[in-house]
């Protein structure tokens, strides 16, 4: 059952991710380092900012602590006031201040890679805007309250015990996203806790634990020591860890490529809020959240996520939820296997195809391209059938047992998470030409039928 959504306070440091494009051709003459000549540059919501923008982008009504004299006009020096404009961000935590409080990081970038960064961090927002702070939050009364702590200077050591003391008084959950702070017993209380792997070591040896020997270990610190209720832990490419009701839960991440880690800690804390906004198990939730995290991993810098992309329709019908299925009839000793297409006018050649995998294999899964995927492939009048009904369609077939969407030109990383058995593909290939044939158990090419295809069904038609 979904459940109402959730008010969402974040407060933490804002920032403004400023990324410049270069051309990095030459070397200078002071010394063995690149000249960077700008060809553009793209701005981005960063740090608490970004973490409330995908907060907003899951639906739930959120409101931003900003300290500035005006937000708006801030923004709209970065070209991002738009932000601002949505009707479930709310304005109750801008706090108008003398000064700005605005981390900005300048990234530089030649050949999609990171070559250097700047940063000018903001000046330590003074105490006098404590209670100032702590009163707006008061007035909103929100459901879950995110602490997504940089430690720029946004949040004093008690102004964070003060929100949590609220938050505990009004029974509201709080989320940390933390930072390695000099004193991490500030944290004590919270509902929530995501650290990275160093950060809990961190907390675990200012507590006075220099030798621990797992995961579970360090799970347990934080939950006896720092008082927090359900510690995560969060483990780069082996995913994610989490202690409820005394059980350890590890869920691994799916395989992706590292290609830039800004902002995998944000899109793992507003996922998790997510869920427990709608009261999802908490191993799901841990599933959903490193799933989001993979994703952010794989683009370079903040990466927008949608709901679509992280939960499908429905919790049960993700694409982390249908992964988590395979993975799962694998387990038990179930064969797969895998096609793909668009599927945008369906014909006798494409049944073919589904006909084959099914005797093939226990459980045939489908990957189907997004409408903006067909766009790019196929030309901007295509598809004809948007997605939804596109897998409408293929799940309504009894040769089909999972159908999921992919949004990339290649199915490439879908086959690579699946690691399928069996690898079937319509039309006349060589096995080398076919995409992640590498990660497949067996290829298996199915013979076109002479004149029978979406091109030929086509023009016969106009």
């Amino acid at each position: 059952m979904i459940q109402p959504l959730k008010k969402v306070a974040v407060l933490g440091d804002a920032m403004i991710d400023i990324y410049h494009y270069c051309d990095a051709s030459r070397l200078a003459p002071e010394g063995p380092f690149p000249v960077l000549k700008e060809l553009s540059r793209q701005h981005k919501l960063g740090g608490s900012l970004n973490v409330a923008s995908l907060v907003s982008d899951f639906g739930m009504d959120v409101a931003p602590l900003i300290l500035t004299p005006s937000p708006t006009e801030l923004l709209q020096t970065f070209h991002l006031e738009s932000f601002l404009e949505r009707p479930n961000v709310s304005s109750e935590l801008f706090i108008n201040t003398t000064d700005d409080y605005i981390s900005c990081k300048h990234r530089f970038v030649s050949c999609n890679k990171i070559v250097s960064r700047s940063d000018i961090d903001s000046e330590l927002v003074p105490e006098s805007y404590r209670s100032i702070i702590v009163s707006s939050l008061q007035r909103y009364q929100p459901d879950i309250i995110i602490i997504s702590d940089y430690n720029k200077g946004a949040l004093s050591d008690d102004l964070i015990i003060d929100i949590i003391s609220f938050a505990n008084t009004n029974h509201i959950t709080v989320i940390i996203d933390p930072k390695s702070r000099e004193n991490p017993r500030v944290y004590s209380g919270a509902d929530y806790i995501t650290p990275n792997l160093p950060e809990a070591s961190y907390i675990c040896k200012f507590l006075g634990y220099h030798s621990y020997h797992s995961h579970a270990d360090i799970l347990k610190i934080l939950h006896e020591d720092l008082n927090i209720r359900y510690p995560i832990v969060t483990l780069g490419p082996d995913g994610i860890c989490g202690l409820f009701q005394g059980q350890t839960i590890h869920k691994m991440s799916p395989t992706k490529e590292l290609y830039d880690v800004t902002g995998a800690g944000d899109s793992v804390v507003a996922v998790l809020c997510r869920c427990i906004s709608q009261a999802i198990p908490f191993s799901d939730c841990l599933s959903f959240s490193t799933f989001a995290g993979s994703l952010t991993v794989s683009h370079l810098g903040n990466a927008s996520l949608s709901i679509e992309q992280v939960f499908g329709s429905s919790t049960e019908d993700s694409i982390e939820a249908k992964l988590l299925r395979i993975n799962r009839l694998k387990a038990i000793g179930n064969t797969i296997a895998f096609t793909n297409g668009c599927f945008d006018v369906m014909h006798c050649g494409h049944l073919e195809v589904l006909s084959k995998a099914r005797s093939l294999a226990d459980v045939v899964v489908v990957g189907v391209n997004s409408d903006s995927s067909v766009r790019r492939l196929k030309g901007s009048n295509r598809p004809f059938n948007n997605l939804s009904y596109r897998l409408r369609f293929l799940e309504a077939l009894r040769d089909v047992d999972i159908v999921i969407p992919f949004y990339d030109d290649t199915p490439l990383q879908l086959i690579m998470d699946i690691k399928p058995d069996f690898l079937v593909k319509g039309g006349d290939y060589s096995h080398s030409d076919i995409v992640g044939s590498e990660y497949s158990g067996q290829v298996v090419i199915c013979p076109t039928i002479q004149g029978l295809s979406t091109t030929a069904i086509l023009s016969a038609s106009k």
